[in-house]
């Protein structure tokens, strides 16, 4: 990979990180699910385009390690899970686990039809 490539792949994950952290501060709640389904997205779509031929590996490590990678936190979503498990085990459960979960797999099957 180029020098520029690299540059490429690290600003595009300085702004997926300066991205999540403003949706995690304006939906406290539910923003780390949101960045996560979104993360999620673009990975799926990436994925979807390079194995169609229509992405090359460069940009494709630029949305996908880069945005995607920086963008989506798993550690995040433990501590969110954590957190809410010790007060409301059914809500966490049901709106930190299960409906991120099947968004993400929704997303992903709905992008590798659409562009596979």
């Amino acid at each position: 990979m180029s020098a520029a490539a690299v540059l490429a792949v690290l600003a595009a994950g300085a702004a997926g990180a300066v991205l999540r952290a403003a949706v995690v501060g304006v939906l406290p709640r539910t923003g780390t699910a949101v960045v996560n389904v979104v993360g999620t997205a673009v990975l799926a779509v990436v994925v979807a385009l390079v194995g169609a031929g229509r992405l090359g590996s460069t940009a494709a490590a630029v949305w996908g390690l880069g945005l995607a990678g920086s963008l989506t936190t798993f550690s995040g979503w433990v501590a969110r899970v954590a957190d809410g498990w010790r007060t409301a085990p059914g809500r966490t459960l049901a709106l930190e686990v299960a409906a991120p979960v099947l968004a993400g797999v929704a997303v992903t099957v709905l992008a590798l039809v659409a562009l596979s």
